[in-house]
């Protein structure tokens, strides 16, 4: 994952300073830094040659002997090589946090931090996060434990669903506990439609009591919309930018819903997907997260038509 190249490209520029300093050390006059060995060696040289000498040995102007001795000059490059090293460190491990981003492109062994419900039913496999669900009614989450600092940032998420027309997408929460989850569903199917919920401990993980309405309230009801490539076994790019308390939702870089709404400020990242019939899987290619709420290069011209919906759902009106 990129977070161990984010800890190298810190550590990178105290290695640099370091072999600068110790560049300067070891370039710098040996006499310069040799201290009382370097002194008494010239000191005895100096004798040796007032005792041995031509008798013509230098004077100063007023008489006395003239001193062979060279003056240390002050070790203006070890000290200024210490204070990078210094500066360096300072700067990278006081003054300036580590850059806060997730790029998890699953192209190894899942990460601890990632938290997954019904755990035996997802996996990582060819860099790609799967679950495949059993005919239950519960859904599948995988929430990536950490609360980021900022209400200002971006998540990019490649979702396909493969087998079966049931729910999928991505959830902002106030916190990792899928079974009482605070916060904003960005709700998807693969016919193409997609839907938007605020949740209100919302049973995302081991559910105890069948779903009623007082779990969600709709922001943005089922709409199909021409920017989402529909079908199973299909691949759609989807962000949600968070810019403190209002949200925009993309699919494929074309914008499909903005609202604002500030009854949660939640600050962790998942991918959820719920069954609705036996066999069901999803794939995820990444996740990311980078701070700051850059907006997508929103495409104009979206046709989006609001959703008549079969009454075999569960609820006709919110397909939950």
């Amino acid at each position: 994952m990129i977070e161990k190249f984010r800890s190298m490209r810190m550590v990178s520029p105290l290695v640099i300073a370091i072999f600068f300093w110790m560049l300067c050390f070891v370039t710098w006059p040996l006499e310069a830094r040799g201290g009382d060995a370097g002194d008494r060696k010239s000191t005895e040289a100096a004798s040796v040659e007032s005792q041995h000498g031509d008798g013509m040995g230098m004077v100063e102007k007023d008489g006395a002997p003239k001193s062979t001795l060279k003056k240390k000059g002050f070790p203006w490059l070890l000290v200024l090589g210490g204070a990078v090293v210094a500066g360096v460190a300072l700067y990278f491990f006081v003054f300036k946090k580590a850059k806060e981003e997730l790029h998890e492109d699953f192209d190894s062994a899942l990460s601890d931090k990632w938290l997954t419900y019904h755990a035996g039913n997802w996996s990582v496999a060819n860099g790609f996060l799967s679950v495949t669900a059993p005919d239950t009614f519960e859904w599948e989450s995988a929430v990536y434990n950490q609360a980021w600092s900022s209400s200002n940032f971006t998540v990019t998420v490649r979702l396909n669903r493969l087998l079966k027309k049931g729910a999928y997408g991505i959830l902002l929460s106030t916190d990792a506990n899928m079974g009482h989850a605070d916060g904003y569903l960005f709700d998807l199917f693969a016919d193409g439609t997609y839907a938007i919920f605020r949740e209100n401990a919302y049973q995302f993980g081991p559910r105890t009591s069948a779903p009623n309405s007082s779990w969600f309230t709709i922001i943005k009801t089922w709409t199909t919309s021409s920017a989402i490539h529909d079908g199973l076994d299909t691949w759609n790019v989807f962000k949600v930018v968070r810019s403190g308390s209002s949200y925009s939702f993309y699919a494929n870089d074309t914008l499909l819903h903005t609202f604002t709404d500030a009854t949660y400020d939640p600050r962790y990242v998942s991918v959820v997907m719920s069954p609705w019939a036996p066999s069901t899987r999803m794939d995820v290619d990444y996740v990311y997260v980078d701070m700051g709420a850059a907006s997508a290069a929103a495409i104009p011209g979206t046709a989006e038509t609001q959703v008549v919906l079969p009454t075999s759902y569960v609820d006709p009106s919110t397909k939950r």
